[in-house]
């Protein structure tokens, strides 16, 4: 039986030699065998080219034999509870756990709680904050490389870069607490059906220039894990900053983490100027752009620093916000793992040496007052406030205490009955600014005060103060008649958001009109603020003695206050703004009265965050004019 290629390409049988012949075959079986080679070689050929580009298409993708858990998922991803107790062998507390599942999602097949955009944290000192965050961090990095696709997942361009970030508030957090942690976990972090690396074994890419599967290097400085970032491939990549040195610009950041936030600068945290944007702001935008699928999250996360750390300011401002996830714990209610007894314990030396401070630290609790404030107990404060008025009555239409349309006029402003008495004489001080206080700028502070009798009255502990640091026993000296200050007026002056800003010519007809109309005869007003030379000119061509008192340079001014509030000899009215101020007052280094640079109260009574002392400053300004008018240059004690 013989055969012959047809004009098809295949074979039709001949059945005979002569028919071979006919068909112009001389030689059949040469002709048979030529024929077979020439098929096996094309067979052979279409085969190799098939192979090949099955080859490529699939290293890709992944190596041959391994065998997908679906089209978008190469693994099929555990959750995080799972993965933290037997991939890391690291449990979490349950209030851990917690902000776990909200950065990661409950469901493995999440990324993250799309509920929330933001987590503020507050946790007591040795909550284990760095541990928790570097324990979610891990797992959406082994969540990422499950991924086939994870740019196209998380709703980024292709070929983007994924970068999850963490800022802490110096290198040496950075590098020896949370960098440290993370590199641990990864490197702990054993797949638990063949108890080896699961990063070293199981997180593969493909190496386009070499044309070969390249797994994760662990080796620190030489592999993956550098000096401050860790590469897991495929354009993943974690990095540990420092808010000292913020590199994050450029990133595409997906998960962004600011450690220890209120040990950070305020200024650096939320910005100084309109023109300076902040890292919480910059990291928050970010976040929030990288992802079309809205999964970038930022995590806030530290102890209450301050009163008005940043932390605390969060706190405060996105308490009712429902897209931040906002909580506040004790180390006691975080650590259950740990015997509360046992944990006192181990703090109980911080306790004795300083219990407001450690509360602060442990427990989140605000302090009465920080250990460089001004005033060191709050109460004196309190007593300044004539409740009964006995004293001082608030002047104001509608008890107001912060006014913004000082251009009406006195008229329009004063109850008819604020009038000066016959045998007083009275001190002024402006605190020139702006007044555009919605803008981050300062307000325009105004008292009016006078002298008045009152009888010295120190509390138990001024007492005892007074003996110790000054060896003076003021308690003989209790009840005894010594002239006091009263405020008979006090305000916070800022224009509407409207206007461009107050107008000097406003504030002064406003005194000008209370001397010539309301029968206050002022011997001395004082100005602080830009533009007090024109001010100072006007009054003294009204016949009104004006000079210029810088109550920031002269750190006495605030002091004489204070010597007046310590000794009762001090009244104002109620006074929300002058009371936070007060309470607030800081010395700096260099021996500055100064604000905080933020405030929680603040932003809770007027809702602007930065720290003020307009108000203060004004009636402080009057305090140490009238003081210097009795002679006594504010030394009450000695006179």
């Amino acid at each position: 039986m013989y055969y012959k290629k047809d004009k098809s390409g295949g074979f039709r049988q001949i059945s005979s030699n002569r028919a071979a012949k006919e068909a112009g075959i001389d030689n059949v079986g040469e002709f048979l065998v030529d024929e077979l080679v020439d098929g096996l070689e094309n067979l052979c050929k279409t085969t190799e080219d098939e192979l090949l580009e099955s080859k490529e298409e699939i290293n890709e993708m992944y190596p041959v034999g391994f065998k997908p858990y679906n089209d978008v998922w190469r693994y099929e991803p555990v959750d995080s509870r799972y993965f933290l107790k037997i991939l890391l062998g690291e449990s979490a507390t349950e209030l851990q756990q917690e902000t776990v599942d909200v950065m990661c999602g409950i469901d493995p097949f999440d990324f993250t709680d799309l509920k929330y955009e933001e987590i503020d944290a507050m946790w007591g000192k040795r909550s284990g904050k760095d541990s928790t965050i570097a324990k979610a961090l891990t797992y959406q990095c082994y969540k990422l490389c499950c991924l086939f696709y994870p740019q196209e997942f998380l709703g980024m361009g292709k070929g983007s870069s994924i970068d999850i970030v963490n800022v802490a508030s110096n290198s040496k957090q950075a590098k020896n607490v949370f960098f440290k942690y993370l590199v641990a976990f990864i490197k702990m972090c054993k797949d638990p059906k063949t108890n080896r690396n699961w990063f070293a074994t199981r997180n593969f890419w493909w190496d386009v220039g070499k044309q070969t599967f390249k797994y994760m290097d662990l080796r620190q400085k030489e592999g993956s894990i550098k000096q401050d970032n860790i590469d897991f491939g495929r354009g993943i990549t974690c990095h540990s900053l420092t808010s000292e040195r913020f590199t994050a610009e450029g990133m595409n950041i997906i998960l962004a983490v600011m450690d220890e936030i209120g040990a950070m600068r305020p200024d650096s945290v939320f910005g100084s100027t309109e023109k300076m944007i902040g890292q919480y702001d910059s990291l928050s935008a970010t976040a929030r752009s990288t992802s079309t699928k809205n999964m970038g999250k930022l995590l806030c996360i530290s102890y209450k620093y301050d009163r008005n750390c940043p932390m605390s300011i969060l706190v405060r401002r996105n308490l009712k916000d429902p897209k931040k996830f906002v909580r506040v714990h004790s180390v006691y209610d975080v650590r259950t793992d740990k015997n509360e007894e046992d944990l006192r314990k181990s703090f109980a030396s911080e306790y004795a040496k300083d219990p407001e401070k450690a509360a602060m630290m442990y427990e989140c609790k605000d302090p009465k007052s920080s250990g460089d404030n001004l005033y060191s107990n709050i109460y004196i404060i309190n007593k300044a406030i004539d409740v009964v008025g006995k004293f001082a009555v608030n002047p104001f239409r509608g008890k107001r205490v912060v006014i913004n349309d000082i251009h009406n006029g006195m008229d329009s402003l004063l109850e008819n009955w604020f009038r000066g008495q016959d045998d007083e004489f009275y001190a002024a001080h402006i605190d020139f600014a702006k007044g555009r206080v919605w803008d981050r700028k300062d307000a325009i502070g105004l008292a009016i005060g006078h002298t008045c009798e009152m009888r010295l009255n120190f509390e138990k502990f001024m007492v005892e103060m007074y003996k110790k640091e000054y060896g003076i026993d003021v308690d003989e000296l209790q009840g005894q008649l010594r002239m006091g200050i009263v405020m008979d007026l006090v305000a916070q002056i800022i224009c509407k958001p409207e206007d461009k800003e107050v107008r000097m010519a406003d504030v002064r007809q406003f005194l000008l009109d209370l001397s010539a109309v309301r029968n206050f005869s002022f011997f001395k007003v004082t100005i602080d603020g830009w533009m007090s030379v024109e001010m100072i000119q006007e009054f003294n061509r009204k016949g009104i003695e004006a000079e210029l008192l810088s109550v920031d340079k002269n750190p006495a001014v605030h002091h004489t206050q204070k010597d007046f509030v310590q000794m009762g000899l001090f009244k104002t009215y109620e006074h929300p703004i002058w009371r936070r101020e007060t309470r607030e007052l800081i010395t700096g280094d260099n021996g500055k009265i100064d604000h905080p640079e933020l405030s929680t109260d603040r932003f809770s009574e007027e809702g602007y965050e930065h720290g003020s002392k307009d108000v203060t400053d004004a009636t402080a300004g009057v305090c140490f004019t009238l003081s210097e008018e009795m002679g006594e240059g504010g030394d009450l004690l000695l006179a």
